[in-house]
């Protein structure tokens, strides 16, 4: 399993205030059926936006077959879980980027999963079927962007790098696995919502 590691790097934007995040904790457990990702972050302004200037997103790549040479980069990502495909309903897609097409090339979607936002934290529960069934075993790289002025694909906006963060999946043990995490991340909204509160 590859450690867990940290690096950031600074771009330049005079006409932009930046907003990214810094993670604290990364969590990338699977079930039997589900990879369970969540970050808990501190946030100036918790102003998760992919489409409005001033605010942040993300990307998760996967390398599900630890083989370099297969998917996107140095580091083989096979699929991408993409925040800044953000649906009406709070829904994001998961594509394969193999093969290209997509928006911005990066592949076909394998379908969409429910974002859960706090005000210290995300998370997202990806079947294991979007990753053609993967036993579970991956690496992850988690880039945060933040969301400033351009003219990407002529939105007015476009995303720019400030930090990743890597790591590997580890195992949930069963039953009920995916209940008492419903229930961690419903205690950590009410605390932020408590905290936010006084």
């Amino acid at each position: 399993m590859k450690k867990y590691i940290f690096f950031a790097f600074l771009i330049l934007c005079p006409s932009c205030v930046l907003a990214t995040p810094i993670i604290k904790d990364i969590s990338s457990a699977y079930t039997s059926n589900s990879l369970v990702f969540t970050a808990i972050y501190e946030s100036p302004d918790n102003s998760f936006d992919p489409w409005t200037i001033g605010g942040w997103c993300f990307q998760i790549f996967i390398d599900t077959d630890q083989d370099d040479s297969t998917g996107l980069y140095s580091g083989g990502f096979e699929f991408n879980v993409r925040a800044v495909e953000l649906e009406a309903n709070g829904f994001i897609h998961v594509r394969r980027t193999e093969g290209g097409g997509g928006p911005g090339g990066w592949g076909e979607s394998m379908g969409t999963v429910p974002l859960t936002l706090g005000d210290s934290f995300f998370s997202t529960i990806i079947p294991l079927s979007f990753l053609d069934y993967d036993d579970g075993s991956l690496d992850y790289r988690l880039d945060i962007y933040d969301t400033i002025e351009g003219d990407w694909q002529g939105t007015g906006i476009t995303h720019a790098g400030g930090t990743f963060y890597v790591g590997s999946s580890s195992p949930i043990p069963e039953p009920a696995t995916i209940a008492l995490l419903g229930i961690g991340l419903i205690g950590l909204a009410m605390a932020s919502r408590k905290k936010a509160i006084r």
